[in-house]
Formats: C-alpha cells, sequence, structure tokens
C-alpha cells in the first residue's frame, strides 16, 4: 500500500503519512517552530527547503518532569491492563515541537473541513505524544460515521523549566510554552487548507494543563482570534495561575544551585547543561507541576483570578471536569492527620474558619478516611469545580453559549479505587484503548458524537441543563441544579465571600510540593 501524500503549497513541500484505518490518514512528525537554544523564544517554521517530508513516524518528545525508569506512569494513572505497555518516543529538546495531524482519507473537493486543535495535557511538566491515547484515528472515523468529517491535530510544547524557566532581566520569557502554541496556532492557519482544514474554522480543546493552556490564550492581553470555539476540560487559568517573575526567577536558580551553579554566570551554565541533569534537579526539589510566569507580557501585569477575561470573538466554550478531581493528590494525603489540616486552616483566617464549618472530616477523632475525602474534596472545589462555576458565569454574563458537562463515568478497569478520576475522560474522548463493557463504549460514542458535533459548529446539547457522562453508562441532560449537587455547589456561595488568591493560597499550601 502506497503512503498518503498531501503536498503544500505554501511551503513547497510534499508530506508523506501512514494510513490508520480503511478510512483514516494520518501525518506525524510535522516540525510547526525550531528552538534555536534552551530557554529562547521558538520561531515559526516557513519552510523545508522543498521535497518530501517524512511524516510517517512519531517525532521526539521535549523534556520534563523525570519518569523513573520501568515505570508506567499512564497504567498507573488509567489503570490500563498490562497489554497495552507504552513506549514514549525518544526526548529531543530542539526537535520536540511536532505536530500529529489525522484527516479522513476522502474529503470534499469543493468544502475545507473543521479543524479540532488538541493541547495535550500533563501539569505543564509532561506533554504525551505518540501513544495510543492521544490517537485521534476513532475520533475522524467517527466524524466520518456521523457524515460531519473533522481534522484533528496534536500539540504538543514546551514543559517544566524547559518551557516555562525566566532567567535575569526577563530573559527566557517566562511563559515559552505558550508562545510555542502560539506559533503552532500560526503555523495552522497558514497551512492546514493543504490537508483539507479550515483556517476559519477551528476550534481549540484541551484537558488538565491543556485546558489550563486554552484558558491562557482566551485571557491573554493580546488575545488572537485565531479558534472560534473552545473546549475546556478539567482545567482553568486558576488551575496553574502565573506566579510572580520573581519567584519563577528565584525557582529557575534553586534548579542551577542543585547542579552547583551559583557564580554570577549560573544562567550561562545553565543554559548549557545536560537536559538529563536539568531533569534530575527537578526531580530533586520535588517538582511536580509548573505554573505559568505573571509577565506583562503574554497577561496584564497583575492579572485578577476573580476577572476571567472573555474575548468578543470567541463563539461559545464547551466545559466541563471529572467527578473525583481529587485523585491527583490521594497519595500526597493519604495519611495526612485531621490536625495537620485544621492547623493550616487556622493560619488563613476568616477563610479557614468558614471551610471548617463545611467539611466533615477536619474534625479532632475523626476517621482518616473521612479526613482524606474532605481533602480531596477541598482541593478540587478550589482548583477545579468552583473555578469552572466561575467561568461559566463570566461568559453566561457576557451573553456567550455555554456548554457544560460533567463527566462521572467511572475507569473502566479500576472503578472503586480510580473512580471518575482526573484524566479519566481521555480514555473517552478518543477511545484510544478498547474499552471492555458496552456501557463504557456507549458513554465514548455519545461523548465522540457531542466533540463532534461542536467542532461542526453546532451545539452538542442544551444550553440550559448540563450533560452528564455516566455514571453506570447513563448519558443524558440534567439541570444546572443537579449539575450543582454534583460538584459540591453549596460551598460556592461561601468561596465567593474570599478573593480567588486567598483560595489558591490555601490550596498551595494543602498540597506543599514545587510548583515551580
Amino acid at each position: 500500500m502506497s503512503s498518503p501524500q498531501i503536498h503544500c503549497a505554501s511551503l513547497n513541500t510534499t508530506f508523506k503519512g501512514v494510513t490508520t484505518s480503511d478510512n483514516v490518514y494520518q501525518f506525524r512528525n510535522i516540525k510547526f517552530a525550531s528552538i534555536p537554544q534552551r530557554f529562547a523564544r521558538s520561531e515559526l517554521v516557513t519552510s523545508y527547503e522543498g521535497g518530501v517530508v517524512d511524516a510517517t513516524v512519531h517525532g521526539p518528545i521535549n523534556p520534563g518532569r523525570k519518569v523513573t525508569p520501568g515505570l508506567n506512569l499512564l497504567q498507573l494513572i488509567f489503570a490500563l491492563p498490562s497489554q497495552y505497555t507504552v513506549e514514549y518516543p525518544t526526548m529531543d529538546e530542539k526537535e520536540c515541537l511536532n505536530f500529529v495531524i489525522t484527516i479522513p482519507k476522502e474529503r470534499p473537493s469543493d468544502e475545507l473541513l473543521p479543524v479540532f486543535f488538541n493541547i495535550v495535557g500533563g501539569a505543564n511538566t509532561l506533554a504525551p505524544a505518540g501513544i495510543p491515547l492521544y490517537d485521534y484515528t476513532h475520533l475522524v472515523e467517527s466524524s466520518i460515521a456521523q457524515g460531519k468529517p473533522i481534522i484533528a491535530i496534536h500539540v504538543p510544547y514546551r514543559v517544566a523549566l524547559f518551557g516555562y524557566g525566566l532567567l535575569p532581566n526577563g530573559a527566557g520569557g517566562g511563559n515559552n510554552a505558550l508562545f510555542d502554541q502560539r506559533n503552532a496556532f500560526e503555523w495552522v492557519k497558514r497551512n492546514i487548507s493543504a490537508f483539507g482544514g479550515d483556517p476559519e474554522r477551528i476550534t481549540v480543546g484541551g484537558e488538565s494543563a491543556g485546558s489550563f493552556s486554552v484558558d491562557c490564550h482566551l485571557q491573554a492581553k493580546d488575545s488572537i482570534p485565531y479558534f472560534k470555539r473552545a473546549v475546556l476540560s478539567s482545567g482553568t487559568l486558576r488551575l496553574l495561575r502565573p506566579y510572580t517573575e520573581e519567584t519563577r526567577l528565584e525557582f529557575t536558580q534553586k534548579v542551577a544551585a542543585a547542579l552547583g551553579f551559583e557564580g554570577e554566570d549560573w544562567a550561562e551554565r545553565l543554559i548549557a547543561a545536560p537536559k538529563e541533569d536539568i531533569m534530575d534537579a527537578q526531580e530533586k526539589l520535588g517538582l511536580w507541576c509548573m505554573n505559568a510566569v505573571d509577565d506583562g507580557e503574554w497577561f496584564e501585569k497583575g492579572i485578577d483570578m476573580d476577572k476571567p477575561v472573555v474575548p468578543e470573538w470567541v463563539e461559545s466554550i464547551m466545559i466541563g471536569d471529572c467527578g473525583f478531581e481529587g485523585f491527583l493528590w490521594v497519595k500526597h494525603h493519604l495519611t495526612t492527620p485531621a490536625s495537620t489540616i485544621i492547623k493550616i486552616l487556622e493560619a488563613h483566617g476568616e477563610l479557614g474558619k468558614a471551610i471548617l464549618a463545611v467539611y466533615p472530616g477536619f474534625k479532632p477523632d475523626v476517621p482518616q478516611q473521612v479526613t482524606l475525602l474532605s481533602i480531596l474534596s477541598l482541593l478540587e472545589d478550589i482548583l477545579f469545580f468552583h473555578p469552572n462555576h466561575a467561568l461559566i458565569s463570566a461568559y453566561k454574563a457576557a451573553g456567550k453559549s455555554v456548554y457544560q458537562y460533567l463527566f462521572d463515568q467511572n475507569n473502566p478497569w479500576s472503578p472503586a479505587t480510580h473512580k471518575n478520576h482526573h484524566g479519566c475522560d481521555l480514555l473517552y474522548w478518543f477511545n484510544g484503548y478498547d474499552l471492555p463493557t458496552d456501557k463504557d463504549q456507549a458513554v465514548c460514542d455519545a461523548m465522540m458524537r457531542a466533540l463532534i458535533r461542536y467542532v461542526n459548529g453546532e451545539e452538542p446539547w442544551g444550553k440550559d441543563g448540563a450533560m452528564a457522562f455516566g455514571p453506570d453508562g447513563v448519558v443524558g441532560e440534567i439541570s444546572l441544579e443537579e449539575a450543582g449537587k454534583r460538584r459540591h455547589g453549596e460551598v460556592w456561595e461561601i468561596f465567593e465571600k474570599f478573593s480567588a488568591e486567598e483560595l489558591l493560597n490555601l490550596s498551595d499550601a494543602l498540597v506543599p510540593v514545587a510548583h515551580g
């Protein structure tokens, strides 16, 4: 079987891809930006010097958080069966900004197709690619079967210190990862028509840090209308809110100091250090997630977390979360006693008092399991459920269409332990793995249908309620009142008496790991 080929006149280049199903082509390792050196702004690729680009093999991914050798992180997070071994592509700091573009084999000659531009998640310290979890073959196949074909693009970016590091005098940018994504948008805007995609019908999506990134593009100081619709899955700007430049510079210096770079030339030595050494240093410092930087360039300096920016040019958002976002912190707080949390809350004044009154696990002598569940509930309320409520309210107040969903289907392989955990929805949005039951597949099919409708400019469901995906394979619209009950809406009124900064400072105290 011959390899599919796409000629891009704007780049004077032919891309040679692969066939991933009877009806779908995929083009891998398409470099959209180059990186001159570590901590430098990436530069848009505008030429491949003619000829043919081999887009048949997945390209390298970016270095970020260190993963212990032999540890299958995805199997731990998603409880994947043992047959799903994961082999990540190689890491290459300079060659990591590459797309995977998935398209229908048959495309109309007289019409360009809508595009789904998906920004990968991973706590801003990982950005996986080239694995089944992010293979959009089944999504594109489903769009063809619906008679609503789409093109889907997997978008990586630099992560951890490589994407958000800051050097003295503002060098290093601080938010290079976001500018990488902006270059990705620009490449697509200029060139996606060669693949049959419509640059005027782009829907951006993302999960977790990817969803946070989507909100960063919406709330940027000089936001650019590359897209008209946005899907935010388990993440807003509050999730990894911008830290001050001083805080980020301090963390960058800590990484340098961990490598023994403490003289005046520490920045130059950090630029030249092997990437593996930087990854080791980040691990020693406990880096788990990476916040953006309040730089005055991407964001308006001193951005107000209580006043979300709603661009005039965006048409609508689809926004939702998973029922057990608190899964992220189970390991960290498995044995944390109530007395420790009570002490933290008492140090946060009136906010702490209000929280002590409503969460049952923050009382002396309660069972450890009750304390654990209250800690997890509080963190997911502060970082996921209430921020989604605040963003939904801001968009509705601006007259925008909002489509809310709740993902409540339990993990298909570990329903009792993992429940409907953070990231579980990825198994269903893209169907990258074979789901074990008809109920799971029914949820998956419903989610893909809704996403495809939305990317095609249609309503995925009604605006007057919310769509519930699960539990137990049940899919259907529920009232906003019911949606609020499922997401602890009784605490929102309490939270709204305090600033977002107060709430987020409390969440930082509850999760004392390095955020960069």
